[in-house]
């Protein structure tokens, strides 16, 4: 107050600070796939640019959402949420997308250098997905009018070996390089045969035989 005027005071009036709306952001990424998990990550401001806590939570086909990340080859999303605090909301932010591509798998064939014998000489092939997995695979021959195809060459001459995949949910499929595959010819098992015999005024014939590297007899000449 003053000369003039008791001292006085007004009624009490709201004040009020209201919790702050977060800033929440995720992010995600592209990732190979390499059998291991890959998380993305979040952030979340308060009004006063502090830094709130945030938990993830991803989700794909068959999948979540759950707050664990994802490890499988597939298309997802993360979302970044947080609690708040006292001075700030809770707030999530929009799901972005998350990709695991499939691994390229790597492709390895075998081939060799065999004798002739008759029999079919194979190749081996190996196929390594991309958290070292072993994956099927398949061979694949050919030659000089032979093949492609699938069962391994049996007879003498130059040919290739090719291993294949077709992959699986986490891996392409591939192929490797084509590899040599010979089958040398074999040195076959030659004898012949005389004899001790009278003379009566005819030729005296010896003979002969030759047996080749699967035992199969080979024509002679004496």
């Amino acid at each position: 107050g003053d000369a003039n005027n008791t001292a006085g005071s007004s009624s009490a009036v709201a004040l009020t600070i209201n919790q702050a709306t977060p800033v929440v952001n995720a992010t995600g990424g592209t990732f190979p796939y390499n059998g291991t998990a890959q998380p993305g990550s979040g952030t979340a401001t308060g009004g006063a640019g502090e830094t709130l806590a945030v938990t993830l939570s991803y989700a794909g086909t068959n999948y979540g959402p759950k707050a664990s990340a994802p490890s499988a080859a597939g298309a997802y999303t993360v979302t970044a949420s947080t609690a708040g605090d006292a001075n700030n909301t809770a707030g999530s932010s929009s799901a972005v997308a998350l990709t695991i591509n499939r691994a390229t798998p790597v492709v390895n064939a075998t081939g060799g250098t065999f004798p002739y014998d008759g029999t079919a000489k194979a190749g081996s092939g190996t196929a390594t997905g991309g958290a070292g997995e072993n994956l099927a695979v398949t061979l694949s021959y050919a030659g000089t009018n032979y093949g492609p195809k699938a069962s391994a060459p049996s007879a003498a001459g130059a040919y290739t070996v090719t291993a294949s995949t077709t992959g699986d949910a986490n891996n392409t499929a591939g192929s490797s390089s084509a590899v040599a595959l010979t089958i040398n010819r074999a040195t076959p098992v030659v004898n012949a045969t005389g004899g001790t015999f009278p003379y009566n005024g005819t030729a005296q014939p010896g003979s002969g035989t030759a047996t080749g590297g699967a035992g199969e007899n080979l024509a002679v000449t004496l």
